[in-house]
């Protein structure tokens, strides 16, 4: 009995380091050729090195472009400006790339494994979907947002009943960036949440009241988290008007 329980803390903690190869082979064609082929990676090299020339204010670009209100899309754009200011393009997009490339999967790691009696074996199905169809047609600001809605989904898992200001103040950070990666995935994430939260509505007509005021208190938490985004996604409606 001993060994059976010794050979399973062995394996458990092999786990970690296999997951973790897993990944690294995952990375390889990121590293092995120089370019990595997308259809809009370009454009968004080109549209963050713009981003850079008007933010310069000294760029005969100013007299033909302004910068838009911020709006859902931008952050892969301010990521890779960012990193344009110190590298060159191509490597510029290799360091996007890899927040991607190993963010999502550890992400998805997170999720799992906060919950009790999990199956280990459900992290190694994040792995497929990597190398999506969307990642080659250059959908930099979807994947983005796809690594922050599982870290938020993480957080909302491990605390939807123990929320602090602090941790609302995270998942505020979290929301936000998921609406300024892009629209669509902040809405599957409300949507995702909304959706959980109403498996426990029926605590609001038990007698349990300790668990109703947790449970209303969550909700605030949890409303006060999207509000910024949600105020985003309002004004970027009213701008297509």
């Amino acid at each position: 009995m001993f060994d059976k329980v010794f050979t399973k803390k062995k394996l458990f903690k092999a786990e970690v380091y296999f997951f973790y190869i897993v990944l690294l082979i995952h990375l390889l064609p990121l590293f092995v050729f120089k370019f990595f082929p997308t259809v809009d990676g370009p454009a968004h090299l080109h549209n963050s090195r713009l981003l850079i020339e008007l933010l310069t204010r000294n760029s005969p670009l100013n007299d033909f472009y302004i910068i838009n209100e911020i709006t859902p899309n931008w952050l892969g754009h301010i990521i890779l400006s960012l990193l344009g200011l110190i590298f060159p393009a191509w490597l510029a997009e290799k360091f996007l790339l890899l927040l991607y490339f190993i963010g999502f999967p550890i992400a998805f790691r997170a999720l799992i494994k906060v919950r009790p009696g999990h199956n280990t074996t459900l992290i190694y199905f994040v792995f497929p979907f990597l190398y999506s169809f969307l990642l080659f047609f250059g959908f930099y600001n979807f994947q983005i947002g796809i690594v922050f809605f599982f870290w938020a989904l993480h957080l909302w898992v491990k605390y939807k009943d123990e929320f602090t200001v602090k941790r609302a103040l995270f998942l505020l950070l979290l929301t936000t960036l998921i609406c300024l990666s892009h629209l669509f995935v902040f809405a599957v994430f409300v949507f995702t949440i909304a959706i959980l939260n109403l498996t426990k509505l029926k605590l609001l007509f038990s007698n349990d009241e300790k668990g109703k005021r947790q449970f209303l208190k969550s909700l605030i938490y949890q409303f006060a988290a999207i509000i910024p985004g949600t105020l985003i996604m309002i004004n970027f409606f009213l701008l297509m008007i």
